[in-house]
C-alpha cells in the first residue's frame, strides 16, 4: 500500500480499493477503508509514519470492499464515521447485502464471506448531498448512484474521489460484467461526471485521470454493450440470459457469491430494457421469460 500525493492536501493509498486521504494540520479524514482489518492495519501504519490523526472516516457505499476496515479504525482513532443514509444502514446490518443478492432469503453460507457480508461498523452521522464541513474543511459529498443506490463522492480541493462511480478500462475487461443495480441512474451519474472540471478524479478501482472522459466514455459504451447483449439474448428466463451474457463473454463462475452477483447485475439490465418499454415479460407453464416487447405502443428507448 503506497500513499500518493495529489496535490495540495489531497493524497490516496493505492491498493485493490483506493483510499481517498485528506490531510490538513496533522489531522487525516479517510475516504473508505478497504475490505478487512489487515487492510485497515495497513492504513493504520500509514497514517501514524506520516504523523496524522484521524479524525473522520467518509464511507462512500455499502460494499464490504469499502467499509470492512472502518470500525478498526473508528476505534484504534476514536474518529467518527460518516456515510450516507441508506448505505450506513447496510453497514450496520451487512447482513443485508447476502439477504438481498439471495432474492430476499436467508441466503446460503456461500454467501456469508467477506467479500459479499462486510464488518459492521457503527455510523455516527449520516450524509446528504451538498456541502460537509468538518472542523474549518469544506466538501462538497456528491450524489453518484447507480452502483448502488445511495453512493456518494467526495470534491476537495479540484479532486473528486469519485468511489464506483467509474472504472478504469482494465477493472471493467477484468470483471466482464460490472455490478450496477440501476443502469438508468448509472447513465446519468456519468452524464453528471462529465459536467466536473477538476485537476484529477480519482475511481475507487483503476488509475487516477485528469480528464474524465477517459472513464466516462469507456463505462458508458460498455454498459451499452451489455445492454445490447442482454436484448439479443430475449426470450429467455433470468438464469438462461445470465448463462448466455457469460458465455458471450467467455466467463466461467466457479463460486455461487460471483453467480448471484452477476445476476443482480445482468437483471438491472433487464431492468432497464423493461422500464423503457423495450422488453416485457410472459409466464408459461409456471416459468416466467423475458421477451421483447412488440406492443405498438410500446416506448422504445432510442
Amino acid at each position: 500500500m503506497e500513499l500518493i500525493h495529489l496535490k495540495d492536501n489531497c493524497y490516496y493509498l493505492k491498493s485493490a480499493v483506493n483510499i481517498g486521504v485528506i490531510a490538513i494540520n496533522n489531522n487525516a479524514i479517510l475516504i473508505d477503508t478497504g475490505i478487512d482489518k489487515q487492510t485497515a492495519k495497513s492504513i493504520e501504519k500509514n497514517l501514524k509514519e506520516k504523523g496524522w490523526q484521524l479524525t473522520h472516516i467518509i464511507n462512500t457505499h455499502a460494499h464490504a470492499d469499502h467499509f470492512s476496515g472502518s470500525q478498526y479504525l473508528k476505534d484504534s482513532f476514536q474518529a467518527k464515521v460518516l456515510a450516507p443514509k441508506i448505505e450506513g444502514i447496510i453497514m450496520e446490518h451487512p447482513s443485508y447485502e447476502p439477504f438481498y443478492l439471495f432474492g430476499g432469503a436467508h441466503p446460503i453460507n456461500e454467501l456469508k464471506n467477506k467479500f459479499l457480508q462486510g464488518a459492521p461498523v457503527v455510523v455516527d452521522q449520516y450524509l446528504e448531498a451538498g456541502p460537509l464541513t468538518i472542523y474549518d474543511i469544506k466538501l462538497e459529498i456528491v450524489a453518484l448512484p447507480g452502483h448502488t443506490m445511495g453512493q456518494i463522492g467526495v470534491f476537495f480541493e479540484d479532486i473528486l474521489y469519485l468511489a464506483d462511480a467509474a472504472f478504469g478500462p482494465q477493472v471493467l475487461n477484468k470483471h466482464g460484467v460490472p455490478y450496477f443495480v440501476d443502469i438508468d441512474l448509472q447513465l446519468k451519474t456519468l452524464d453528471y461526471l462529465e459536467t466536473f472540471r477538476c485537476t484529477y478524479y480519482l475511481p475507487a478501482h483503476g488509475e487516477v485521470v485528469s480528464t474524465i472522459s477517459d472513464l466516462t466514455v469507456a463505462n458508458r459504451q460498455y454498459l451499452y454493450n451489455i445492454t445490447n447483449k442482454v436484448r439479443g439474448f430475449l426470450p429467455g428466463t433470468t438464469g438462461e440470459i445470465v448463462a448466455k451474457l457469460l458465455n458471450s463473454l467467455k466467463i466461467n463462475i466457479n463460486n455461487p457469491g460471483q453467480y448471484f452477483l452477476i445476476q443482480a447485475a445482468t437483471l438491472a439490465h433487464i431492468s432497464y430494457l423493461n422500464n423503457s418499454g423495450e422488453a416485457t415479460w410472459e409466464i408459461d407453464s409456471n416459468i416466467l421469460k423475458w421477451k421483447l416487447n412488440t406492443h405498438p405502443d410500446a416506448l422504445v428507448k432510442q
